[in-house]
């Protein structure tokens, strides 16, 4: 998940030196690491000495100390301060990694979030990796916020962007963002079906977790509920431990309340809070499609 871990660097006195959010592996983790090391200073003695000396190195790690803060408006404000200083840069994209940090933690408005995105798109330097995780992001953004606006300009803008891309990986990523134009721009359900299925890896039927993570995507764009229960139930019967098997419980018991049936998502749930009984959140859920059953008995009245 992006954001997490967070890794505060501090000296002797606990002050704050950087902040690295995110671990993409030991080699980034220590390129970031020995980047903070090798100019040491506080974020204190740092903002002293950019108003002494303004550079747009200090203004970028200022920026990265804002986002992984969490504020949003400070970080673009250094971004724009680094651009300022550093004309032949690019910081749209670290901009907008930032805002979109910050809107995922209800710091920064959707407001601020689309001009951020247009700004990477107006950037002629934002490479095909860039667009798409811009893409990808306002997708998600627009789910979490239930604001389509958010998502529709700029899927259709990274895949035009990024037709002639060839590296495997970043064709992967391509492939996420055609599902989601399918679902939410083309309306075409059975396309993005079909295009997830072809996403699966090989022995995904076998495999405990892919048949989970299949069917939450089913349950989470409501489709193919039919089938998503029977994969989710296979899921539960190949989990390789009991937390890992309520998981899978509690997914079909998802898709079984979305089917219209509280009562079968009912046992469901409470077979997931049998399984890890330590999960608070699966307690939760059995109070929740109890009180869901008893809705739909009284309503059958």
């Amino acid at each position: 998940m992006r954001g997490f871990p967070t890794f505060v660097l501090v000296d002797a006195a606990g002050d704050e030196i950087d902040r690295l959010v995110g671990y993409g592996g030991v080699p980034s983790f220590m390129a970031g690491l020995d980047a903070a090391l090798a100019d040491p200073l506080t974020v204190t003695r740092r903002e002293a000495r950019f108003r002494a000396e303004p550079a747009a190195p200090d203004a970028v790690r200022l920026a990265r100390v804002a986002a992984g803060r969490g504020e949003a408006a400070a970080a673009v404000t250094w971004y724009r301060e680094a651009q300022r200083l550093d004309p032949a840069g690019d910081y749209a994209y670290a901009a907008f990694d930032a805002v979109a940090m910050g809107f995922r933690r209800q710091t920064a408005s959707a407001a601020e979030l689309r001009a951020a995105a247009d700004a990477v798109f107006a950037s002629l330097r934002a490479d095909p990796e860039q667009l798409l995780t811009v893409g990808y992001l306002m997708s998600s953004s627009a789910r979490r916020a239930q604001d389509p606006s958010l998502r529709v300009p700029y899927l259709a803008q990274a895949l035009a962007r990024t037709a002639e891309v060839t590296d495997p990986a970043l064709g992967n990523d391509r492939r996420e963002l055609e599902i989601e134009y399918a679902l939410h721009i083309a309306h075409d359900r059975d396309h993005a079906l079909a295009l997830r299925r072809e996403s699966l890896a090989d022995g995904w039927y076998d495999d405990s977790g892919a048949l989970n993570g299949f069917a939450w995507w089913c349950f989470e764009n409501r489709v193919n509920l039919r089938e998503a229960e029977a994969l989710a139930r296979r899921g539960a019967e190949l989990a390789a431990d009991d937390a890992a098997r309520a998981a899978v419980l509690d997914t079909a018991a998802e898709i079984r309340a979305a089917r219209g049936d509280p009562r079968g998502a009912l046992a469901l749930a409470r077979a997931a809070a049998a399984a890890d009984p330590d999960r608070e959140a699966y307690r939760e859920q059995v109070k929740r499609f109890a009180a869901a059953a008893r809705r739909a008995a009284d309503h059958s009245r």
